[in-house]
């Protein structure tokens, strides 16, 4: 009998060795899938089966998912989250949800690529793998974010992760989609198609595809028919609406108690930054919404709860010592930039960040007058440079045409204000103009001026510029094409009162203007969109990034896109792609040390003139700055192609392991047999520390470190006596390929695993891992005095003690003790592929650095005060 699994007894004696070991692999996997980790399985099943047999077992299923190349390590020193590893990767089985998706978007209008859906496979993998497992015996709950781009499909990939959730047990979805019902009718439409229509007998869904099917009250089909159906799921998409959330979590409160418990539910909530929000203040109930979706998640025992947004900064500064809410306290995963996307980075540039450069702007962006008369005899008109956009759209669009994409949607946004008499005002301009336009052309025999002009002395130059291109046309045949296409231009209004709402759920494509203020600012795509007329001021890093719709695909046709915007907002949007980034950086660099954000705060970076968000989603931010106080830096990404760094990373490594024996530096004993091999070095001192930084090259990409501020800030605190006594440890593995360096002596290679198969990048490779979280604290035992030299053992007792890595970091680590960790790493990497023959070991470092009082930081941040 096997702790954990259905208590059922085997008879073994008279299997094959490979029966054996095919039993041990299935069952270790299904203890995976029951919240345990490897370590625990290999614990039990040592108790049934021989040490040689459950051994050849993990080491077959580390063959068979490169991820646990590693050592046995848990993610994470905390106990809250020891479930993660019980996700094996998506079900192979043909009609499983996550492949039946797949075909589904394989065989779209527009199919989806083979590398697309390899894209979109390892994005919700890595979002899935953060989820509770569906078959857990006690109760989980999970609570995180999913940060995405604007207009950049994060709907497929919550499709995605429902499908995989789906397929491994999960019982109940619940999608909240937006504040609008068309953008609740847009979601729910969406996942019909992708999830239900596939497999319509697994799928209960209980709400519908039309404005009046949110969930009521009047619900034909019981809570306990929904969950506790023993095939299949129940999918709801709700709007954030009180009355609907109200009414949902009364039906939910009908069903049984053993209903409840055995319904394992996954909460998809999308643009979580909007409405979801406690905005009051803390001494006051939660705001309603808020409150209703802290009692849907109540309700359950086995619950994951997802925030999907492209706007983080409510969700990573509202209070999180509320245990109850729905800040992201579990994990926060980055959705990787889709290669044909165009965001701000690209249309409005961004400083350096990280250690990179600069990134200059395409030169799409067309800047409005500030003060522009548009009254004729005391009459309001249309302005002049609507019309210029107008017509500009109109020659983007032509050229499109030319370029084949007559069944493409192509669209123009004129967002000015959030006031409704406005939209009405422009729409009846634009309206007026149009007609005019059509009237005109039927008299001209060639391209007005005005229209040649943009032809000649923007398109020409700009497409150019961008694709290294010639525009040649003919004249007459694109007059003729400019005229068709006015003809076929439609208005659209498009607010909380119109009559028709927008949409591209139509045969023929849309050629037309939309004028709109709030729907449009937040998660309704515009198809096509070529043209935007941007008239709008606002401060506010979230408002402004969502109101930005013109981000997004533009695959053969970027450099006939133009942006019209006031002159303000041209940096704004060039300070905010340098804010994302930073932020992107800052959220992978946690993923890197396996830290959760309930106990690392993520900093957002201020600049003058501009908010993060409203002040009453920020009440619990601080000002901070840029510090490596209390951080751990992993150094992942490796360069192949350059063996000189190679050899060079080498010697400096040599060199400082040399120089510190020769100096004051003690070799000290590691304490547990897991380390034996490795050499520790205390009492290090900074100036070897200094020379050794500056001679190391560093790979930055994805980490939050520049060398030089890394080498002033050691020099800093240096003078206030932090940082002056450091650890260097140069870590080996028990067994496996042995490597020397001279005078000091002989060491093993580690193995790791990459996060990309090698193919992939030629020049670098990215590691999924680097530093399990308890090797940091190799030095630290004159602190924390273990009575044991079995590694598990000790870091059970710091769970019992609730000590988390960085715990111990930020508040045990002497503030004078710095540390070094050197892996000198197989180049098979986890035997993936094989990488070259190199003289030198390959190394890749990591820095820790414990809290600090006296650090002045760099730059100014804001950041969550309640972590």
């Amino acid at each position: 009998v096997i702790t954990g699994l259905t208590p059922t007894t085997y008879i073994i004696d008279n299997w094959s060795m490979h029966q054996r070991i095919e039993f041990i692999i299935t069952t270790i996997r299904e203890i995976l899938a029951l919240g345990q980790t490897l370590e625990d399985a290999e614990f039990a099943l040592r108790n049934v089966f021989g040490v040689k047999e459950v051994e050849l077992a993990i080491s077959k299923i580390k063959e068979s998912d490169p991820s646990l190349a590693g050592e046995l390590e848990p993610t994470s020193l905390s106990e809250n989250q020891d479930y993660l590893g019980w996700y094996r990767g998506p079900k192979s089985k043909d009609d499983s949800h996550w492949n039946l998706l797949k075909n589904h978007l394989a065989n779209k209008t527009s199919p989806w690529t083979d590398e697309m859906i390899k894209s979109l496979n390892l994005a919700s993998d890595s979002v899935v793998e953060h989820l509770v497992p569906p078959k857990s015996q006690r109760p989980l709950c999970s609570k995180g974010l999913v940060l995405g781009y604007i207009q950049s499909g994060k709907t497929a990939n919550f499709s995605a992760v429902i499908a995989k959730a789906v397929d491994e047990g999960y019982k109940l979805i619940v999608v909240l989609s937006g504040m609008h019902n068309n953008l609740r009718l847009q979601t729910q439409a969406r996942l019909v198609e992708e999830l239900e229509q596939p497999k319509p007998e697994s799928c209960m869904m209980l709400t519908r595809v039309d404005e009046k099917g949110d969930f009521d009250k009047r619900q034909n089909v019981t809570a306990n028919r929904a969950l506790g159906s023993k095939d299949g799921f129940s999918l709801v998409v709700l709007k954030k609406n009180t009355h609907v959330l109200r009414a949902f979590n009364d039906w939910l409160s009908k069903a049984s108690e053993e209903n409840i418990k055995n319904c394992a539910t996954l909460i998809v909530d999308d643009e979580s930054d909007q409405a979801s929000i406690n905005t009051n203040k803390p001494e006051q109930d939660p705001t309603a919404i808020n409150a209703k979706i802290r009692d849907l998640i109540s309700h359950f025992d086995k619950v994951s709860y997802i925030g999907y947004t492209a706007t983080p900064f409510a969700n990573v500064l509202v209070d999180g010592s509320e245990e109850s809410d729905i800040y992201p306290r579990d994990f926060l995963v980055c959705l990787e930039k889709p290669p044909t996307y165009f965001g701000p980075e690209e249309l409005f540039g961004r400083m350096g960040v990280n250690g990179d450069d600069e990134k200059k702007p395409m030169p799409l962006i067309r800047i409005l007058p500030e003060l522009e008369d548009n009254t004729i005899d005391g009459i309001e008109t249309i302005p002049d440079s609507l019309v210029k956009a107008i017509n500009t759209y109109i020659i983007s669009s032509t050229l499109r045409l030319f370029r084949g994409q007559r069944n493409d949607h192509i669209m123009m946004l004129v967002h000015t204000s959030h006031l409704i008499t406005d939209h009405e005002k422009y729409f009846e301009w634009i309206q007026e103009y149009i007609k005019e336009l059509q009237l005109n052309f039927e008299d001209y025999e060639e391209l007005p001026k005005e229209f040649l002009k943009i032809l000649e002395n923007d398109h020409k130059i700009t497409t150019k510029y961008i694709t290294q291109e010639d525009i040649k046309l003919n004249e007459k045949k694109f007059f003729k094409e400019v005229k068709s296409f006015i003809d076929k231009i439609e208005i659209i209004l498009e607010n909380s009162q119109s009559a028709e709402r927008l949409s591209f759920d139509r045969e023929e494509p849309l050629w037309g203007i939309v004028v709109g203020g709030h729907t449009l600012s937040r998660g309704l795509p515009i198809e096509g969109l070529t043209v935007r007329y941007f008239d709008r001021t606002t401060k506010q890093y979230d408002t402004l990034l969502q109101m930005g719709r013109w981000f997004g695909y533009r695959k053969n046709y970027v450099d006939l896109t133009r942006i019209f915007v006031t002159k303000d907002m041209q940096p704004n949007f060039f300070h905010l792609a340098t804010v994302e980034q930073e932020i992107r950086d800052e959220i992978n660099t946690m993923s890197v040390n396996n830290e959760r954000p309930i106990d690392v705060a993520v900093r957002v970076r201020s600049f003058p003139n501009l908010r993060v968000t409203s002040a009453n989603k920020m009440r619990s931010a601080v000002k901070s700055s840029l510090t490596y106080s209390g951080s751990k830096i992993q150094f992942r990404t490796l360069n192949l192609s350059d063996h000189s760094i190679i050899v060079s990373n080498a010697r400096a490594v040599e060199s400082l392991l040399v120089n510190a024996q020769k100096s004051d530096a003690q070799r000290t004993d590691t304490n547990f047999d897991d380390w034996e091999s490795s050499l520790l070095l205390k009492h290090v001192n900074s100036e070897l520390v200094v020379q050794f930084l500056e001679t190391f090259n560093l790979n930055t990409e994805h980490i939050r470190f520049e060398k030089h501020l890394g080498i002033r800030y050691i020099t800093d605190l240096n003078k206030y006596g932090e940082l002056t006594d450091w650890s260097v440890c140069l870590m080996s593995s028990r067994s496996g390929t042995q490597f020397s360096i001279p005078s000091v002596g002989e060491y093993t290679l580690i193995k790791r695993s990459v996060l990309l198969p090698l193919e992939n990048s030629k020049e670098t490779v990215s590691l999924r891992s680097l530093v399990p979280p308890v090797n940091e604290l190799i030095d630290m035992f004159d602190i924390l005095k273990p009575n044991t030299r079995s590694l598990s053992e000790f870091k059970k007792y710091l769970s019992e003690k609730g000590l988390t890595d960085t715990r111990i970091r930020r508040e045990m680590r002497p503030k004078e003790r710095g540390l070094i960790l050197i892996y000198p790493l197989d180049p098979n990497f986890g035997d993936e592929t094989q990488t070259g023959t190199f003289d030198k070991p390959m190394y890749a470092i990591s820095l820790v650095f414990p809290g600090s009082s006296n650090d002045l930081g760099f730059r100014n941040y804001i950041e969550n005060e309640s972590i």
